[in-house]
Order: C-alpha cells, then sequence, then structure tokens
C-alpha cells in the first residue's frame, strides 16, 4: 500500500497476532496491532493509529467503502543532491518523476499541467517532506476538492489548482 500511517512500537507482535489493540500506560487503545519486522517478532512491530482505523470503520460504516483521492503521479524522495541539480534554495518537498494516466483517461496530475522534474513542496498549504506524506495527505482529501499546489518547476517557484480524482481500484 503507498499509505505509511503507522506507529512504530517494541510489542511483541508474533506473525498470525496481528489486529489486537495496543494500549497505553492508561488502558486506551491507541492503535491496531499490524505488522512485524522480518518473519518473526525482532523488536519492531507497527500498528494503524486508531485515529485512522476509526475513520477507516466510519466511511465503510457510512458509505460501504473507502475510497482515496488520487492525482496520478509516481514520486521520489528529494535529497541534497537533486536539490542541487534541480537549482532549488533546499531540499523540501517531493521530486515527480513521471505523470501517470489511467485507461479511462487522463490524471488530475496532467490536466492540472503538473510534469517530471516538478518538485511539490505544499499541498493545500501543508509542507510535503516525503512521497509517503504527500500520497497520505491526497489520500485523506475528498475527491472532487480542488486543492492549491506550490512547486518549483526550472528553479522557479509556481502554483497551481488541482482537482483531486478517485485512486484507481487495483484488481
Amino acid at each position: 500500500t503507498p499509505y505509511q500511517d503507522f506507529l512504530q512500537t517494541d510489542a511483541a507482535v508474533n506473525p498470525g497476532n496481528s489486529g489486537g489493540p495496543l494500549v497505553d500506560v492508561r488502558g486506551r487503545v491507541v492503535g491496531i496491532n499490524t505488522a512485524i519486522v522480518g518473519d518473526s517478532y525482532q523488536g519492531i512491530s507497527f500498528a494503524v493509529p486508531s485515529n485512522v482505523a476509526r475513520a477507516t470503520y466510519e466511511r465503510i460504516r457510512d458509505e460501504g467503502r473507502v475510497l482515496r483521492g488520487w492525482l496520478g503521479e509516481q514520486l521520489e524522495q528529494l535529497t541534497d543532491e537533486l536539490a542541487a541539480q534541480l537549482k532549488l534554495p533546499d531540499n523540501q518537498g517531493v521530486l515527480v518523476l513521471d505523470v501517470v494516466d489511467q485507461p479511462a483517461g487522463k490524471s488530475p496530475a496532467r490536466q492540472a499541467g503538473l510534469e517530471p522534474k516538478d518538485v511539490i513542496r505544499t499541498w493545500q498549504g501543508a509542507a510535503v517532506n516525503s512521497p509517503a506524506a504527500l500520497t497520505n495527505l491526497v489520500g485523506k482529501t475528498e475527491i472532487g476538492t480542488e486543492v492549491e499546489i506550490v512547486f518549483f518547476r526550472n528553479g522557479e517557484e509556481m502554483k497551481l489548482n488541482v482537482t483531486v480524482g478517485q485512486r484507481p481500484v487495483l484488481r
């Protein structure tokens, strides 16, 4: 999944035992144990935060499914080296490697005018510093919402509005 909204913990979660609650010292559920690193417990596990699980549950309950926002771009982490090559003032943002369409038509990114080598810096005013952060912001944005993006192209800061599309369902 492109969504990386997890809590890292040292709770002992063994294969086949995911799905149980992750609780704090007061007994409050703060997450749902989901994944471990490796084939067996090695001191690191991950949980879906309880607020994410609740929001997902409520959308399934109310709408019967969870639809996520989508732009249609392939992203890469911006490094110091890439930032220098692209003549950026710093390494803040994410690099657009490619703009991806679907058989049904142009992606929202292409329709808005995003291009490979653009560096997205903000999404609706929120700073973007990793591909996962942007993917989560886009995924949580209601489909059909128009959002302002601040980005660099050819060393120049620019703005554009993009209308969030529905993430295609993978089959």
